[in-house]
Formats: C-alpha cells, structure tokens, sequence
C-alpha cells in the first residue's frame, strides 16, 4: 500500500472509479440511442447500478475525514460535482466538511 495514501485518498479514488465507469457507459452506449428506442430501457437498467455506485462513493469520500487542505478541497470539488447540496442529508455532508475546515484551520494556525 503506498504510504501516503490517507482513508480519504481511498474514498476519493472509489468514487473517481465510479465517477469514471458512469462516463464510460454513458459514452459508450447512449450515443447510438434515439428517442424512442427499445434498447433505452435496457440502457437506464444497466446504468442505475453504475450511477448509485458513484453517488454511494461519493457521499462516503464526503463523509470520511479529511487530513489535509488538499483533501478538503477535493471532498468540497465532490460535493459540489455532485451537486450533493440537493441531497436529504446535504445539511450533515456540510457539517462534515465544516468540521474538517475548523479542524484544518485549527491545526494550521
């Protein structure tokens, strides 16, 4: 395991994975389609799975603990990518984040 890697890193890396399979799908199978096509159903089945991967992976990068300015930047770059403000529990995913600010901020002063 490299030795730098954080649980944040770990997170972050799950949820570029899923972020990255979800385009991948996207690009690769809903381009051909037309409206109306038979195959959409068939494509919104397939992708469900890929598109809760990604928001799952993300809200636990935004949940997990932040251990470096650059950490925070990138879980807020999630959040906002996700536009996770629009999510039942974005007050406690903003929580979090101001927890880790404060705690950065505090540490760093």
């Amino acid at each position: 395991m490299n030795a730098t890697l954080t649980a944040f890193g770990i997170h972050a890396a799950a949820y570029r994975i899923a972020r990255q399979a979800y385009e991948l799908h996207r690009d690769e199978c809903q381009a051909p389609l037309q409206q109306g096509d038979p195959l959409h159903m068939d494509y919104d089945d397939a992708y469900t799975p890929l598109v809760s991967a990604m928001n799952d992976c993300a809200t636990s990068a935004v949940l997990c603990p932040a251990r470096t300015i650059g950490e925070l930047a990138t879980k807020i770059a999630i959040f906002h990518d996700e536009d996770m403000q629009d999510m039942g529990n974005a007050e406690d995913l903003l929580a979090v984040i101001l927890a880790d600010a404060k705690r950065l901020a505090g540490r760093e002063a």
